[in-house]
């Protein structure tokens, strides 16, 4: 089953960026007004690479859930969890932030922004048979920062 992230998630995630890069692209050419060919030369350049990231993010950066792996393809990369690698799973701070929070046997952490409909959560809490206490993976692995 493949499972994209939500739109309106990329969207405001682009939007914020974006605001903070027009910033630094706009003061590339200096300050003043009226704004000058290169201000909208920038603009442009800008505007045309921001439209192409959206675009790219929302068409190739999806989930496949299989069995009891998690497949993350973001553009020309997969990245596959098998759901008995994963230990711990931090609940209280996936559902906060809609973005599943995991961390795998050798202790990395992974996030992994939810899909429409949360399904990502549902089976990697379904599936990983091997998930810890809290307690116990900090006794496991005590310079991880929870």
């Amino acid at each position: 089953m493949k499972l994209y992230v939500s739109a309106k998630r990329v969207l405001v995630t682009y939007a914020l960026l974006g605001a903070v890069i027009l910033f630094a692209f706009y003061s590339l050419a200096g300050w003043v007004w009226p704004p000058t060919s290169t201000h909208y030369l920038l603009l442009a350049v800008w505007a045309l690479s921001t439209i192409l990231f959206i675009v790219l993010s929302l068409t190739q950066t999806y989930y496949i859930l299989e069995g009891r792996n998690l497949i993350h393809h973001q553009m020309n990369k997969e990245y596959v969890y098998d759901c008995k690698d994963i230990l711990y799973v931090d609940e209280e701070y996936s559902q906060k932030h809609k973005t599943l929070c995991f961390y795998l046997d050798t202790g990395a952490v992974r996030y992994l922004a939810y899909d429409k409909k949360g399904l990502i959560f549902k089976h990697v809490m379904d599936k990983s048979i091997n998930r810890i206490s809290r307690e116990e993976f900090q006794a496991r692995f005590p310079n991880t920062r929870l």
